[in-house]
């Protein structure tokens, strides 16, 4: 292992590769570069960042293409650099200690450890000349102070280690609806009823807390819920975050509007998004979110889907140096490429309003909803939409010959998991079978490449290293294969989801057996994190929760439906405390208050009924159909541990959910 040169150009990351001809000596994290630190008593300088992220960009610029900068990093530090989508572990553990130092954290994040990779100093994006008086200090203090960094590491190790401890169980709290109902009323309230999503700027998609609101709807009827969450899904699908011309999400807006966004857009995001659009679409009977399904899909299709199935991880923000190039508009661009009986969408597109932004460049973005312009019109929805996608077609023709930003090919477990997760959802609130077909192809990228004799890998390997997975790939998977298993009948979805189960027990639990780390127990960090609060993506501990409860039911196995309640029972004082940190969270106590059961169905018309009956109940039952031709139709209705005698028609189905 050469220290002396850049070895990115081993890698198969995008993100590390964009470095590679750095004149800094960046090495790949690996445990053989913590011996090597620890041989030479040198110290670590970990930086990590993503494809996609526009400041990381910015920085590398600024520091790491500088001669200077890399001549003193090169001098005084072993400097790692760490895609965070490929090593999610070790981007937890540095961004913890950096929340721990900063309170506040983000990427490009930069921390300096000790060689045995105990941290104890970092922060995110530095300018050239902080950066520089930031090196010489921490070097100088290494060289005369390596008592006092050691004693820090220390205290930082055991503050690591203290935010990793699982909640004790209140052994005096029961599980209380009123509880759950209150803390869901009040995270509503201190969300922008306006402009949607929580208030203040920058805003950010949070599909988790969308997905409690509607099951607050649908299992408790409270109006507020569906009130913000009609708004948090209408502002978004018509702000400037969501690309109107060619589908997809943004990962977040600078402003409180939804109109500026941060032009990257991730797959977790467009995955959770599309579950979102998809459920609420049939349960509030919104015709505008079910477009907006159809709209994001054929984005996904079309530009981040790989030849083996899987899906890429993001599309950059920036292309030809700038932030958001691709996605701007100039007036006249519109004006040269639509005919004039087509130039009434400047007015949809609010072009030259208030979709302009800096220097004559929009983007497009909508303040009036379509039922406006059906009325102006006097046409039908599907009329306005037709003329639509014939406009959208002509400019994303003009649109395809800029450079695009590029787009990082990784395939992600976890990522994969929620948008498989996500297609099971667009079939059974639709209907519509090319969605079906997607998850389908989608359960064959996973068999052929993330599941392994050994476990599942946290990505497509593509030549590189590879990765075992992490409890997020575990409990996603197990997700996406429960629910597939109930949507298709297929046992070995059902199979897989329990052998995966049984790993996570196995390799991921606590020493007091009752919750999770995220790293299986041969990881090299020096704390074993433990994510519990609900973010951008749920934590993959409440996951796993929700999937305890769901096998136990599935499996008959009471023990893992025991599992679950604790989980529940020892982060209900928190999820109480911060609901909007811990949606995934109330979402699994609404399960333990209002009942938690499944349906089955037997006979020959089982899996063709199927499909209604999860569409309507699926937010509180699981629901499946065993298909046999040999028998006649039984419809089984179980809540909790124990079911109800069988009826024979979905009206007799139907009258029992009523009364139970």
């Amino acid at each position: 292992m050469n220290l002396q040169q850049n070895n990115l150009d081993q890698s198969s990351s995008l993100y590390l590769q964009q470095h590679q001809n750095n004149p800094v000596f960046w090495q790949m994290w690996s445990p053989e570069i913590l011996e090597q630190a620890k041989r030479q008593n040198k110290m670590l300088l970990v930086s990590i960042g993503y494809s996609a992220c526009h400041w990381c960009h910015v920085m590398e610029k600024e520091c790491f293409e500088d001669q200077e900068v890399a001549d003193l990093m090169n001098a005084h530090f072993i400097c790692v650099k760490i895609d965070r989508e490929e090593r999610p572990d070790v981007d937890h553990f540095y961004m913890s200690a950096v929340q721990l130092m900063q309170q506040q954290g983000g990427w490009p994040l930069n921390c300096f450890a000790l060689p045995d990779g105990r941290p104890i100093h970092g922060g995110t994006y530095f300018p050239k000349d902080k950066w520089m008086r930031l090196l010489s200090q921490v070097a100088k203090l290494s060289q005369e102070k390596p008592a006092d960094l050691e004693s820090y590491a220390e205290q930082l190790k055991h503050g690591l280690n203290q935010t990793s401890l699982l909640p004790q169980k209140d052994e005096d709290a029961n599980i209380d609806r009123f509880a759950i109902e209150e803390s869901i009323k009040r995270l509503v309230s201190n969300m922008d009823s306006v402009e949607g999503g929580m208030a203040g700027a920058p805003k950010f998609p949070i599909p988790i807390i969308n997905e409690l609101l509607l099951e607050a709807k649908l299992r408790n009827n409270i109006e507020d819920a569906e009130n913000q969450l009609k708004v948090n899904l209408e502002k978004m699908m018509q702000g400037g975050i969501h690309d109107q011309i060619g589908g997809g999400f943004s990962r977040y807006s600078v402003d409180a509007l939804w109109k500026v966004p941060h032009f990257e857009k991730m797959l977790y995001d467009n995955a959770q998004l599309l579950s979102n659009y998809a459920k609420s679409g049939f349960a509030l009977k919104n015709a505008d979110f079910t477009r907006c399904v159809e709209q994001d899909i054929a984005w996904l299709q079309r530009e981040m889907k790989s030849k083996d199935g899987g899906y890429f991880a993001a599309m950059d923000a920036d292309s030809e140096g700038e932030e958001g190039k691709y996605y701007v508009w100039q007036e006249h661009v519109f004006q040269e490429h639509l005919s004039m009986d087509e130039l009434w969408v400047l007015d949809y597109f609010e072009m030259g309003n208030f979709a302009l932004w800096e220097n004559g460049n929009n983007i497009p973005l909508r303040r009036k909803t379509d039922d406006f312009w059906c009325e102006k019109f006097k046409i039908s929805k599907e009329e306005l939409w037709q003329r639509l996608d014939g406009i959208c077609a002509k400019l994303l023709t003009e649109r395809n010959k800029r450079i695009p930003p590029a787009t990082d090919k990784k395939r992600l477990c976890s990522w994969n998991a929620q948008l498989w997760l996500a297609y099971l959802d667009a079939y059974i609130t639709t209907g519509n079978q090319t969605y079906v077909e997607e998850s389908e192809g989608l359960k064959k990228f996973f068999a052929n490449e993330l599941m392994t004799e050994t476990g599942l890998l946290h990505q497509a390997i593509d030549g590189g290293q590879e990765i075992h997975g992490f409890l997020e790939d575990y409990a996603t998977t197990i997700e996406a294969s429960i629910k597939d298993y109930c949507v298709s009948g297929d046992s070995n979805s059902l199979k897989n989801a329990k052998a995966l189960c049984e790993y996570v027990l196995t390799h991921f639990s606590d020493e007091q057996n009752l919750g999770f780390y995220d790293t299986a127990a041969n990881s090299e960090l020096p704390v074993r994190t433990r994510t519990l609060h609900d973010s951008v993506m749920p934590s993959a501990h409440s996951i796993m929760g929700h999937n305890l409860l769901s096998l136990g039911l599935l499996l008959h196995q009471p023990e893992w439906i025991d599992k679950s309640e604790k989980l529940w029972q020892s982060m209900q004082k928190d999820a109480h405390k911060f609901p909007a940190s811990f949606a995934n969270w109330l979402r699994l106590g609404l399960r333990f208050t209002d009942g938690h059961g499944e349906i089955r169905l037997v006979g020959k018309k089982a899996q063709e009924e199927q499909l209604v009956l999860m569409s309507k109940y699926q937010h509180k039952y699981l629901v499946h159909a065993v298909q046999d031709d040999q028998l006649k139709e039984r419809y089984y209705l179980c809540r909790g541990t124990h079911c109800l005698a069988p009826v024979d028609s979905i009206d007799e189905l139907e009258a029992l959910i009523l009364e139970n």
